[in-house]
């Protein structure tokens, strides 16, 4: 694992881009309180007073920290060092964020069971809507 981002984007600011970001739907940001109790239950060691110097950018951290935080969050710890990890990562949380919305899931769900063809149609549909719309 290198040991620094090779961007301007430091420790403190990709952390803090999971803080805002990585959290479950229907629910705001981790508290450093919740992140710190997520972290020892994952069996890693972290106190708030660190947590808040990593949020700050006062304190580097050791690689084990950056394992656990990685692992409560759920991302590789490669988004903290790595330009492309780190993008990939941040994408896929905000595809995650669109996709939970709640009426892309109510028509996801009403979806289910349908055979090949009606799932076809619905597709063709949804890229038609897409076109309108100038999202495609």
């Amino acid at each position: 694992m290198r040991s620094r981002p090779s961007t301007k984007q430091t420790f403190a600011q990709r952390l803090s881009t999971l803080v805002s970001t990585a959290h479950p739907p229907g629910r705001g940001r981790f508290t450093q309180m919740e992140i710190v109790a997520g972290v020892k239950e994952l069996g890693g060691d972290l106190s708030q007073p660190y947590l808040s110097q990593l949020l700050r950018g006062t304190h580097e951290p050791s690689e084990r920290v950056v394992r656990d935080l990685a692992a409560f969050f759920g991302v590789s710890p490669e988004y903290f060092v790595d330009d492309d990890e780190y993008r990939r990562t941040n994408d896929y949380i905000a595809l995650l964020r669109k996709v939970s919305d709640s009426e892309v899931l109510a028509v996801s769900a009403r979806a289910v069971d349908l055979p090949p063809d009606a799932l076809a149609r619905i597709r063709n549909a949804v890229e038609e809507e897409r076109r309108r719309a100038g999202l495609d």
